[in-house]
């Protein structure tokens, strides 16, 4: 910061000059995929092509062969369209779809990895809320008042600011790496003998969630009724709606089941549903089978639900899969121990998520410092 504020004072005597961001940027020159069927279908999870989805997917990737034509190189930012931001800088050749691309107009001038910082640290202002769903308005984005620093200057936030990112960063890996450590020690300890089995219908009773869907979509992270998704993120926001919340609890937990993609969650506390693409799981008999024993056994399962299948898979389908299922005292063994394998990896109170989370408050933290010039005297 002294460093920062020293480079100021040699170089904008008459302090850090203000543009508009549409002056700093080019925006929508590369070549963009505009089917996602198509893109989806492009992703490998590894090749040097890296894919941008407008989604929360950071970790798509293809070959140079799959992707063809429409590889594209450089340093960019991509921005969802319309719902969610789901930022993202690259560096190199990629592909992309349905996104805003915004890369420096010069960058001998103005960095694009300082770009993204700031645009990162504003992203709050850019996207308006229509009768769908929110979307990137232009006329804000473009005309949003954005600190234009010497290159010396700039250099300097991205290194700063780089730093927290790669800790982030190494630390995000190493979670991934125990996650992976532990489903492999999971699959191992719920692997029983073939004795006949369980259809999980008979174990599993479901409620439909059409009376527990939030009403209004404009979330705020100051209401204190969360609004779950059964997808891969489990929150989508937070709702002061107060009618037909659903009264999960530590005592009383239910699955949240995603009838579609098969994703499902554990959930202990009160909220509302977004769709009712979805069904809330209930156990059927907790004194013969441990729920969140279940709840283990189903994250084993290699349930194929079939590429361009949209159909609801609960009832038809995956009900219906049979499961070896140990007594009730060997269940509640086996969950005390993944519980507690499960706090470390999952848990966002403890372990590497808590971690990563107060170095993700900490990098926003120097981000929002660094970022706002207009309290710096020159």
């Amino acid at each position: 910061m002294k460093t920062i504020k020293r480079l100021i004072k040699e170089l904008c005597p008459n302090g850090v000059k203000y543009v508009n961001l549409s002056k700093l940027i080019s925006k929508n020159t590369f070549k963009q995929i505009t089917s996602a069927h198509e893109f989806e279908s492009m992703n490998k999870f590894s090749g040097n092509i890296k894919m941008l989805p407008s989604s929360k997917n950071y970790d798509w990737a293809t070959d140079e062969l799959t992707a063809g034509e429409n590889i594209q190189k450089g340093k960019v930012i991509s921005l969802g369209r319309a719902r969610y931001a789901n930022i993202k800088y690259w560096e190199g050749k990629f592909i992309s779809c349905n996104n805003h691309l915004i890369t420096s107009f010069d960058e001998s001038k103005i960095l694009t990895r300082y770009l993204f910082h700031f645009i990162n640290n504003n992203i709050k202002h850019f996207y308006i809320d229509t009768a769908t769903y929110p979307k990137l308005e232009d006329s804000i984005f473009e005309n949003f008042k954005t600190p234009f620093p010497p290159l010396e200057i700039q250099q300097k936030i991205v290194e700063i600011l780089d730093k927290f990112t790669l800790l982030e960063a190494e630390l995000e890996a190493e979670l991934e790496a125990r996650r992976k450590q532990y489903e492999y020690y999971r699959d191992k300890l719920l692997k029983f003998p073939d004795e006949g089995g369980v259809m999980i219908k008979d174990m599993i009773d479901y409620i439909q969630p059409t009376k527990y869907i939030v009403f209004s979509t404009k979330y705020n992270n100051e209401y204190s009724i969360p609004v779950l998704t059964a997808g891969k993120s489990l929150y989508l926001g937070y709702t002061n709606e107060t009618n037909n919340i659903y009264k999960a609890s530590k005592d009383k937990p239910v699955i949240i089941f995603d009838d579609f993609t098969c994703n499902f969650h554990w959930v202990d506390f009160e909220f509302k549903i977004k769709s009712s693409a979805m069904k809330i799981l209930i156990p059927r008999n907790v004194t013969k089978y441990d729920f969140k024993f279940l709840f283990y056994l189903m994250k084993t399962l290699k349930y194929d639900i079939g590429r361009g299948d949209h159909k609801r898979h609960w009832i038809s389908k995956y009900s219906e899969q049979i499961l070896n299922v140990p007594n009730i005292s060997r269940q509640k063994e086996i969950v005390k121990v993944l519980d507690s394998f499960n706090i470390l990896v999952n848990d966002i109170s403890n372990g590497l998520p808590k971690e990563i989370e107060l170095r993700h408050k900490q990098y926003e933290y120097y981000r929002n410092e660094l970022l706002n010039f207009k309290d710096v005297v020159g």
